[in-house]
C-alpha cells in the first residue's frame, strides 16, 4: 500500500521514489594502450626521474574525460582522450564520442574526429539548449551533432585560418544559443546557431 511505503525520521515522513529500476552505464571500449595502468609502478616514483622519452609517452597514453550534460537534466556526452597527440600512434589520435540518456543508455556513439585533427586537439564540448552538441577543437573548428550522432552543419573554422598567424584558441564556452571563443592572440567571436524557431530579423536588429 501508500502508506507502508512511507517512512519516519523522527516525526517527519518520507519515502523513497526509485527513478530508474537500474542505471545501464556502459564501459567504453578501451585500449590496452591508453590509461596509467599500463605503466609499470616505477613510472610514478618520482616525476624528475623520468627521461624525456618516457615523460612523452607518459603524456600521450594518459587519458583525460570531456563530460557535459543538456540543460534540464536532459542526455549525457562524453568523450576521452589522450593528453597529448601522439604521431607514431594512430590510434590514440582518434576515439569516441558518447551519447547517453541521463540513465546512461547509449544513444550514439561515433568516431572522432572524422577529419585530419587528433583527439588531443578537442578543447570543449557542451550542449546548446535546443539538445545541440558542439565541440570545438584548438583551430577554432566547430562541430555540431544531434542527439543521434549525425552532423547537424559541415564543419566550419570559427577564425579562418591565415597565411600570416595560425589561430590557436585559448578559451572556448558553450551557451544555451552557441558558443564565444577567445584566441591566444585576444581575439574573440561568437558563434550563435539559428533554427527555424529563431526570429532571424530580431538577431540581426540586436547585432
Amino acid at each position: 500500500s501508500i502508506e507502508a511505503s512511507w517512512q519516519y525520521l523522527g516525526d517527519l515522513p518520507y519515502r523513497r521514489v526509485p527513478l530508474y529500476p537500474s542505471l545501464a552505464w556502459e564501459n567504453p571500449s578501451s585500449s590496452s594502450e591508453y590509461g596509467l595502468s599500463a605503466f609499470p609502478p616505477s613510472y610514478f616514483t618520482h616525476s624528475s626521474s623520468l627521461e624525456t622519452k618516457e615523460l612523452k609517452r607518459l603524456l600521450t597514453t594518459t587519458t583525460t574525460t570531456f563530460v557535459t550534460g543538456c540543460p534540464n537534466g536532459g542526455p549525457i556526452a562524453s568523450m576521452t582522450l589522450p593528453l597529448m597527440a601522439s604521431s607514431s600512434t594512430s590510434s590514440q589520435n582518434t576515439t569516441e564520442l558518447r551519447i547517453m540518456t541521463n540513465a546512461g543508455s547509449l544513444l550514439s556513439a561515433i568516431p572522432f574526429p572524422p577529419s585530419s585533427s587528433t583527439s588531443a586537439d578537442v578543447l570543449s564540448i557542451g550542449f546548446t539548449n535546443r539538445m545541440v552538441l558542439i565541440v570545438i577543437m584548438r583551430d577554432s573548428t566547430c562541430y555540431t551533432y544531434n542527439l543521434q550522432g549525425d552532423l547537424l552543419l559541415p564543419p566550419f573554422t570559427i577564425f579562418p585560418p591565415s597565411t600570416n598567424t595560425k589561430v590557436e584558441l585559448l578559451e572556448a564556452s558553450i551557451f544555451e544559443g552557441g558558443v564565444a571563443v577567445l584566441t591566444t592572440n585576444m581575439n574573440t567571436a561568437v558563434v550563435e546557431l539559428l533554427d527555424e524557431y529563431d526570429d532571424c530579423r530580431a538577431t540581426l536588429e540586436k547585432s
